[in-house]
């Protein structure tokens, strides 16, 4: 009876979140929406590189689009915290499994990897779509690239959701939505940073769309023209969260989706009646 509760609960969360994109995936006979994208190959999950990579028995090398894994240890790089179970998290979904891979745009990437949406074929079907699952789970980060990003506002939702629950990795600090202005500058890494738009900056010569800071902190905020729409509604004394690799000091934008308006926190009756001076 358990059992089938949760996965009534489970089912019950992927008709909300396929409603948002327009998509209804409760049942395998119906529409999945891996299923507007160009499927591309086939295999056998051989070989877990980390939590966003695998091998096929083809040899395909593919990296899954729409998330950032923390990464292992590396030549002279330490792990990156939750790096293992990230990589295990993977690794318990698909190993040994067959696989079709969906290709949201370029289909490769200098590494001669196919940078893809997974689905199983032969798992969960509550697992199905890899990309998606392993966000939700807490076990990455979305990330986009103007290139692969399609499908990529399911991606932030889930994580969105995942991150407000604590799932995974965002249980850990140094995973959290970091306030800008305490930062050091000299700090590199891939983050989410929040904290109040300062005025943009006068642009020179520049290959970005626009420039800006965050108020109190020494970060610069670069929007390339892939983002571009930034720009048109971002103000000053603004409160954001941005997604990005922080090196030297700055973050270069390259998808719209990653600055986020913080919504105001809603005035309550008590609130108000406090700012009004009135008696509570």
């Amino acid at each position: 009876m358990v059992k089938y509760l949760h996965r009534l609960f489970a089912l019950g969360r992927a008709i909300i979140l396929g409603s948002i994109t327009g998509f209804i995936f409760i049942a395998c006979n119906q529409t999945h929406p891996l299923d507007a994208l160009p499927a591309g190959e086939t295999g056998r999950v051989v070989r877990i590189i980390n939590g966003g990579g695998l091998i096929l028995d083809t040899g395909l090398k593919v990296r899954l689009v729409g998330l950032e894994a923390p990464r292992p240890a590396y030549s002279d790089q330490a792990a990156q915290p939750y790096a293992d179970i990230s990589k295990r998290e993977l690794e318990n979904r698909v190993l040994g499994r067959r696989v079709q891979i969906f290709y949201p745009g370029l289909t490769r990437d200098k590494y001669d990897r196919a940078l893809a949406h997974i689905r199983l074929l032969d798992g969960p079907p509550d697992h199905a779509w890899v990309n998606l699952d392993m966000i939700k789970a807490g076990h990455a980060r979305a990330r986009l690239y103007p290139d692969t990003s399609r499908l990529g506002e399911v991606l932030l939702i889930a994580e969105r959701e995942a991150r407000q629950s604590k799932q995974g990795l965002w249980q850990w600090p140094v995973y959290a939505v970091q306030n800008a202005a305490s930062l050091k500058a000299d700090i590199r890494g891939f983050y989410l940073l929040q904290g109040k738009s300062s005025a943009p900056l006068a642009l020179k010569a520049s290959p970005y769309s626009c420039e800006w800071q965050f108020q109190e902190a020494e970060i610069d905020i670069k929007i390339l023209e892939s983002a571009g729409d930034i720009c048109g509604w971002l103000k000053e004394d603004m409160d954001v969260i941005l997604r990005g690799y922080l090196n030297n000091g700055q973050v270069v934008i390259n998808h719209p989706a990653h600055i986020e308006r913080v919504a105001p926190a809603p005035i309550t009756a008590s609130k108000a009646a406090a700012a009004s001076g009135a008696p509570l």
